[in-house]
């Protein structure tokens, strides 16, 4: 579905600057495609953000250093951004390149991040295999910790009209990170709409019941057989109503029977997918959000893009 699908009331996007991290121990930056992309569909600006640490320092310096003939060569990472903006202002992107130094990449970066007015945060990542892509540490910490939407991109472009699939799981009833999926679906069909793609949903469907009927033996399986029909329909319903609100085609929900780590993936490359939208979920007041094993192993099979999104109620 392409053009006009809303965002749910509350959920208003806005992308006017664009913040692309920049690795300054590699020599591809596919990120930059996909920023310039952005950037022109969005109207933003973007700001190109790198980092220096002790570490980087000391290998550049080594004159032995079994890593020199991987870094990039520039003689400062203030003129190697430059090198990457100029190509984009040419092309009437802003462009601003800052470069933030730290004992840590991590704290730098999201010093930078919490302070500055980016509101869509772009990163590379390494794929270790076609088929596996595990988050580096850094990675992590960003999906933990960085307050604005993260997309995590690999190495393949887009195509024209992108597929965009929104990972949803709208059964949380009063539970305040309900509110999760509606910024999901808010950034999916906006990402989708702008870039003049497609917007598919998805949802697990594992019934409650299932878990609690196991271990009751003392139920007939007649009994336990219609505690699930009940708990699958209710369900059902519940995804059904909630991409009502969005005009999603139903031939682009795909509800499956199981956990997300079995079939997400499979959904993804079944449907040629670009983007997976998926949340940063905080369990509770106490815990900061994070992505969860289960949403770490779907990500490491997942053969596209991740775009994180954090809970507004997420700290």
């Amino acid at each position: 579905m392409t053009g006009t699908t809303p965002s749910a009331p509350g959920s208003a996007v806005d992308v006017a600057n664009l913040a692309v991290i920049i690795d300054p121990t590699s020599t591809k930056q596919p990120a930059l495609a996909k920023a310039f992309t952005l950037a022109t569909q969005f109207g933003a600006a973007v700001t190109l953000l790198s980092f220096d640490t002790k570490q980087l320092r000391g290998m550049r310096l080594a004159r032995k250093s079994p890593w020199r003939n991987h870094l990039p060569n520039y003689s400062s990472l203030a003129s190697w951004l430059d090198h990457f903006a100029i190509p984009l202002r040419a092309r009437g992107i802003a462009v601003t390149t800052e470069v933030v130094s730290g004992e840590s990449a991590e704290e730098s970066l999201l010093r930078w991040l919490q302070q500055s007015d980016a509101d869509f945060v772009l990163k590379d990542v390494r794929e270790a295999s076609p088929k596996r892509t595990p988050l580096t540490d850094t990675d992590r910490h960003l999906v933990k910790f960085c307050p604005m939407p993260l997309l995590l991109s690999k190495s393949r472009q887009w195509q024209d009209s992108p597929i965009v699939v929104a990972a949803v799981d709208p059964l949380h009833g009063s539970d305040p990170n309900a509110l999760l999926d509606h910024e999901i679906m808010a950034y999916a069909a906006h990402v989708a709409n702008r870039l003049s793609g497609k917007l598919h949903v998805f949802h697990a469907l594992f019934p409650a019941a299932s878990a609690a009927t196991a271990i009751d033996g003392m139920l007939l399986q007649s009994e336990v057989d219609r505690a699930l029909a009940v708990d699958e329909q209710r369900r059902h319903w519940a995804i059904n109503a909630f991409v009502r609100r969005y005009s999603v085609d139903k031939r682009h929900l795909h509800v499956k029977i199981g956990v997300p780590d079995t079939h997400l993936p499979r959904i993804a490359m079944d449907h040629n997918a670009n983007i997976v939208v998926m949340g940063a979920l905080a369990r509770n007041r106490a815990t900061s959000p994070d992505i969860g094993s289960t949403a770490e192993s779907v990500f490491e099979s997942l053969p596209c893009d991740v775009l994180v999104i954090k809970s507004p109620l997420a700290p």
